[in-house]
Order: C-alpha cells, then structure tokens, then sequence
C-alpha cells in the first residue's frame, strides 16, 4: 500500500524557548492516520531514527500502520494490516543502528469478537533505503493473548523474535532469527513457556532471553534466563534467576555480560495478579548471583531501568501500612549489589526506561490501577536535573532506549493522533 506523507513535524504549542538542555528533546512528531491506537510500540537508536507502529480497531476492521523518521527525511506512514474480521494482539517493534525497523504482531480472526481460527504470527521490515517487504508469516501458534512476542537488535543489526509458539516445532517458546534486509528464517524451539518475557543483546551480541517459567503454578513459578550467541542462534537451557515462587521477572543489561533482575516473590498467575515482596540479584554472563531483599513490604507492577554507571533503578507500587491504597516506590541497586533505602522518590520522578550510558526517561507514575503517568521526562547519565518531555500525557505512554550508544523514545497515544518524542544527549 502506499505510505502516507505527513507533513514536517510540529512543534508542540506553546513550547518554551530552547536551552541547551531543553534542545535535548526533537520536535513532536504526530503521525498520519494515527488516531486512537489501541497498541502502540516505539524504538529508537542512537543516531536519532525513531519507529513507531500502532495498532487500530474499528468498524470491524484491523489496522496495523508503521512511520519511520531518518534524520532530516520526512516521517512516512506504511498501513501494514487492513482487514476485516481480524483481531491483533502483542505488536512490538525494534530499529537497528542503520534505521532498518521490524514489526511483528500476532493476528487471528475474531467476528463480533469470538476469536476463531489459526493464529498466526507476522512481521514486515523497513530497510534504511525505504523500501518496505511484504508481510509475512513467520509461523503459526497456539496461544494469542500470551504469545507475548518480543524482538532484540544485536550491535550488528540481526534481529531475534521469541514468542511463545506452543506449535509442534516448538512446543514451549520459538525464536526466529533475520539479517538486515532478509526476512525471518525458520523457527526454532527456545525452551518453555516464559510470562512476561525480556529480550536483550549486550555488546558482546549475546542475547537475553529472561521470564517467569511454570506460570499458573504458584509453588513452582521460577524466574529463569536463556542465553543465546549470534553464532549458533540458540537458545541454552535455563539459568535459575529467581527461585520459587516467582513473578513479574524484570531483566536489564547494565553491562557487558552484567546485568539486574528483579522479581515479586509471589506465585505466577495468569487469572489473577498477586502481590508480593521485592527481590533483586545480579547477573554474570549468564548467571544469578545471591538474591538480596529490596523491600519486604507487598507490592505489584515492578519496573526496572538502565541507570548510571552500570546500576539498575527498580519501582513498584507498595501497599505499606501508611499507604494502604498503593505508593510508587523506588531503589537503586548498584553495580556491587548494594541497594539504596527503598521509599516514595523525593523529585517524584520513576526511570521506566534507559539507555547503555544509564540516561533515563522518567515519569511522575501513579500507583498500579490510578491511570497513566502525569508527566514524562528524560534524565541525563549522572545529573539530577530532569528535562520534561514536550508532550502531554494523556493516554498510556510506551518507551524505548536505544539498544547502542544514547538515546531515548516515548510515544503517547491520544484521540487525534499518537505523539512521539526523541531525547538525544
């Protein structure tokens, strides 16, 4: 289908004069056909390219459209899906350092919303050329919900998809792999079934692969991690993160071949979400050292971020006895293990994403269940000062680090169209 062209970027009205901090944050881009996405993903690399992909259900119809911004080039809309009696689920997005963008999304048929049929499992690409592929199938599976897949860009611009497939070639999670400009090659198994998976590359291009395994079973939930190497493109058995029970893993690289998890320990559920306290370890190619306790207090919808100088930053929402209704709590965990005094942020500002150099996008974040973030920001590596993000929050942001070197992405879906917004140091 053609792309749509949007005309140059707006600025957000009313901004207020740059600064050299303020001129951190590029100028708001509002895409085309844009309005009242029900999925949203954004990514982002180093030299600035920002892809965003969303998702639109109505009248019947499911619409799947992409952008890409270049440099000075102006941002171009591709409508990907447009189909009648459809349903999408899981759309998720990843740009290379050269600005090639990969989107996936799981569709299956739904009529009046009864879900029928195969499910299925697609992707496109855009090369930094412009030219788009055709949507393709990379395979077909069992699950639509809780497919959850999720995309990595390696330092050389392969791409890795895991999914959980539940298919006879992979009975449990898939992976698939793709070299800049080619399309997906054959799945291949990639262990169980993981809940809320994380998929990472380091610098060294060893990918990540981390979740909750044995989900549904609450005295046997674990947090565990596979790794994979760029030269045999699979995926080794499972490294014990967080003993039983276990929920809502949370895996972040702060380093080559370090990293952070975090973890509720509670039991993993899929009818039901449980609270419990917050644990943490650190990860040594490949391996979780001691758990430590964070907090002791129940809590539920755990964040973690890259922070400055190869720590993490953690948030939760407690449920302390001076704050029975939900408290947004926050603890730095440092390259040693050591973790800062967990409590309510005193600038109020949570880090919900971050990038190689530990600069952060930050959000004044409600407790779990009390709506979207107030206000968004983005924080530089080692300074305290936060710079606000030019766009109002009025719907449930998304955010994106750069897999290499610095920058940050966020876009907010709103009525009129989706906003995004790129903060480079």
């Amino acid at each position: 289908m053609r792309p749509v062209l949007l005309a140059a970027a707006a600025l957000v009205a009313g901004a207020v004069p740059a600064t050299t901090a303020q001129a951190a944050w590029g100028p708001v881009l509002r895409p085309a056909a844009s309005a009242e996405a029900q999925q949203t993903s954004v990514a982002v690399n180093a030299r600035g390219d920002v892809g965003v992909a969303w998702l639109q259900e109505q009248r019947r119809f499911a619409t799947v459209r992409a952008a890409v911004k270049r440099g000075g080039a102006p941002l171009r809309v591709r409508t990907l899906l447009h189909e009648r009696d459809s349903a999408v689920a899981g759309l998720t997005a990843a740009l290379d350092r050269r600005g090639e963008l990969t989107v996936v999304w799981v569709e299956r048929g739904s009529t009046r919303g009864l879900l029928h049929g195969h499910i299925t499992v697609r992707a496109a690409f855009r090369t930094p050329s412009g030219r788009w592929s055709s949507v393709r199938s990379v395979t077909r599976i069992s699950p639509f919900f809780y497919a959850q897949p999720r995309l990595a860009v390696a330092p050389d611009g392969t791409v890795v998809l895991a999914v959980n497939a539940g298919n006879r070639t992979a009975k449990g999670m898939a992976a698939a792999w793709r070299r800049p400009g080619r399309p997906f090659g054959t799945i291949r198994p990639a262990g169980a079934q993981l809940q809320e998976p994380s998929l990472a590359f380091d610098a060294s291009g060893r990918a990540h692969l981390a979740g909750t395994a044995r989900c549904d079973d609450e005295q046997r939930s674990t947090g565990v991690l596979r790794t994979a190497t760029l030269r045999t493109r699979r995926f080794g058995a499972d490294r014990v993160v967080a003993r039983p029970p276990a929920n809502h893993v949370r895996l972040v690289l702060t380093g080559r071949g370090a990293g952070v998890a975090t973890w509720l320990r509670t039991g993993c559920s899929t009818t039901e979400d449980l609270t419990g306290p917050v644990r943490a370890a650190l990860v040594r190619n490949g391996r979780a050292q001691a758990p430590s306790i964070v907090e002791d207090v129940l809590g539920t919808e755990p964040f973690l971020a890259t922070g400055p100088g190869g720590s993490a930053d953690a948030a939760w929402t407690a449920y302390a006895p001076d704050a029975p209704g939900g408290a947004v709590h926050t603890a730095r965990i440092a390259p040693d293990g050591s973790i800062a005094t967990p409590g309510v942020p005193a600038d109020g500002w949570v880090a919900r994403a971050g990038d190689a150099a530990g600069d952060e996008l930050v959000a004044a974040q409600r407790p779990a269940n009390h709506g979207p973030p107030t206000a968004l920001g983005a924080r530089r590596a080692g300074v305290s000062e936060v710079v606000p993000a030019p766009t109002a929050v009025d719907g449930w942001p998304v955010f994106a680090a750069a897999p290499t070197g610095r920058a940050l992405a966020v876009a907010v879906p709103a009525r009129a169209f989706v906003r995004v917004a790129v903060w480079r140091p």
